[in-house]
């Protein structure tokens, strides 16, 4: 009896094992992906994948399946894959072990769990790479990428600018092209408070100089042969610098190319910085590679563009507070009205309702007011947020 139980429980344990193998990862498809980086590690050379690595990649992966997780491994490669929604997808792979792990990352850089997963193919795919990585395949190396036709000649000048900021709405980096004066002034009407864009009369060690410092050399006349490409990038110590090294292209793609320089000890602050990048007019960029990470790609986006994408952010806050009533009332839902205040002006305001106590520490601190109008028939009438720029709606001018 106790030996037919015994084999019983093995039989389960088996078909258990068996079934957790079994589950298939989720499907990826070529289309949605920017780039592949696969990196040796710990800290060996990294080379963008072309065109058919990156197919044969997509086929391996999803003919892999989820393997056991009570297992560790250490591989010696690493394939960054960058979605063109700006998520992550990581796998680690080349033991011997006969399995890789994996893990996601969404485009706000939440990071998910770590899985293992295994495939035969999957693993041919990264001996492939490995080959590459020990100088017997074709390789495309980060830092000896062939320049384009723009030439390492057309960057006629960078500054960088440190401008902090609070923005959980901004998926780092972000490329923005300036093309005129005019949106210059509505960049900096839309996002000063948000980042620190004022000018400096003092310039520390740890600070540069300001971003309307920086500006003033863009006029009119400079607009008509160049264009401004400011990369918003954010660090994890404010004593990370960077340096505009090159402009490089892979295939149809153009990247600038930015060095990160990283001291052997580093501050713990976070530090936001607007690179502002001289280019000319006609110049065609998709994104930015750096030496140890390999690509960020990344398509610019206008200055129109950045603005609307924080108007959606605290739009989508706000509507986060009505209830299914106020939404069949909303006349508005998609257009809502959107105005730019300060938190004296809100202070003077008689408001009907706060959450608690708010204080942003300054008068000049910038407040959104989101105003949803509503059917005649509402008792309420108007429904009008306040959203602070982090996204946080700490009042309202009625009682939900």
């Amino acid at each position: 009896m106790k030996r037919t139980i015994t084999i019983m429980c093995l039989c389960i344990f088996v078909v258990s094992l068996l079934g957790c193998s079994q589950s298939k990862v989720e499907s990826i498809s070529k289309k949605d992906i920017q780039s592949i980086t696969v990196m040796e590690l710990p800290d060996g050379e990294s080379f963008l994948c072309d065109e058919n690595q990156i197919e044969s990649f997509v086929k391996a992966f999803n003919g892999a399946r989820l393997f056991r997780n009570d297992w560790g491994t250490t591989d010696p490669l690493r394939a960054d894959v960058l979605f063109a929604d700006g998520t992550h997808l990581v796998v680690w792979g080349g033991s011997t072990q006969g399995f890789c792990g994996m893990v996601k990352t969404d485009a706000q850089g939440q990071r998910g769990e770590q899985q293992n997963i295994q495939g035969a193919a999957l693993d041919e795919w990264f001996s492939t790479m490995r080959n590459i990585t020990e100088g017997n395949g074709d390789v495309f190396p980060i830092d000896t990428a062939k320049p384009n036709s723009l030439s390492k000649e057309t960057v006629f000048g960078a500054q960088y600018i440190r401008t902090n900021g609070n923005c959980p709405w901004m998926h780092y980096p972000c490329i923005v092209r300036v093309t005129a004066v005019e949106e210059l002034e509505e960049y900096y009407h839309a996002f000063a408070g948000i980042f620190d864009l004022e000018p400096k009369t003092e310039v520390y060690s740890d600070t540069t100089i300001g971003w309307l410092d920086a500006v003033k050399k863009y006029d009119q006349e400079w607009f008509e042969q160049y264009a401004l490409f400011m990369v918003i990038l954010e660090e994890g110590s404010g004593s990370i610098r960077h340096k505009v090294k090159d402009t490089v292209s892979r295939g149809d793609n153009n990247y600038l190319v930015i060095e990160r320089i990283i001291p052997e000890v580093g501050t713990t602050d976070m530090a936001e910085w607007h690179i502002m990048i001289e280019l000319m007019n006609t110049a065609k960029i998709d994104g930015v590679m750096t030496d140890e990470n390999g690509v960020w790609g990344m398509e610019p986006v206008s200055v129109k563009e950045m603005i609307q994408r924080f108007n959606d952010f605290i739009v989508s806050c706000a509507k986060e507070r009505l209830s299914p009533a106020d939404i069949e009332s909303v006349l508005n839902m998609d257009m809502p009205i959107i105005e730019r205040l300060d938190y004296a002006t809100i202070k003077t305001r008689s408001l009907n309702y706060f959450y608690g106590t708010y204080d942003p520490g300054y008068d000049e601190a910038p407040i959104w007011t989101i105003q949803f109008n509503t059917t005649k028939d509402a008792i309420l009438g108007p429904i009008t947020y306040y959203v602070d720029s982090s996204g946080y709606v700490f009042a309202s001018d009625y009682r939900e």
